[in-house]
């Protein structure tokens, strides 16, 4: 039972990595205008943020993950394991940070450009580049291109992946500037 609520826990991290970064727009963009911040201000203290939520969280599971491994150990359980995606590389403490790190990363800056979208654009907008992503997701299935992709990606997996995966998601937060410098404190409906 503790297995599961460990894993409920780390994967938490993720999921609340990608509510947060679509909720921070609504939240936080027009707060932060109303109250006069500058554009470029506010796009370099939410990387600043996003930076400092992947990275301590990442810790945070992750020291969370090695106590309960050691405390295992110590009492001889061997009923439950820790499945992560740095058993498919090395499986040390930095690089399970590393990975954990460009995958909240990635999910925060991805949410917020996607959160961006829908207060610049509205509904129309954000639900057109959602079904937009819903199509092109489900072509790729029917067609089986989608799931060639991940099984050359997981069988090719490397410590790069994630370092390329944190470089996309700074590309990604990088796009958030097109919205952010023509964004107003008015909510488009």
């Amino acid at each position: 039972m503790l297995d599961f609520y460990l894993k409920i826990l780390c994967n938490a991290s993720d999921i609340f990595c990608s509510i947060f970064g679509f909720i921070a727009v609504k939240e936080s963009v027009p707060f932060s205008i109303k109250m006069g911040a500058t554009r470029k201000n506010l796009f370099v203290s939410v990387i600043l943020l996003f930076l400092g939520i992947s990275f301590l969280q990442s810790i945070f599971a992750n020291t969370l993950h090695s106590l309960v491994m050691w405390s295992n150990e110590q009492l001889s359980i061997n009923t439950f394991n820790f499945f992560h995606l740095s058993q498919l590389v090395t499986d040390t403490w930095m690089s399970r940070v590393i990975i954990d790190t460009a995958v909240m990363f990635f999910l925060l800056s991805f949410m917020y450009v996607f959160g961006l979208i829908f207060y610049r654009t509205g509904l129309i907008g954000g639900g057109s580049v959602a079904g937009a992503a819903l199509i092109i997701l489900m072509a790729g299935v029917a067609q089986g291109w989608l799931s060639d992709l991940l099984i050359d990606v997981f069988r090719s997996i490397d410590m790069t992946f994630f370092y390329q995966l944190f470089a996309a998601g700074l590309i990604v937060y990088a796009l958030s500037w097109v919205f952010i410098r023509m964004i107003t404190t008015v909510k488009v409906r």
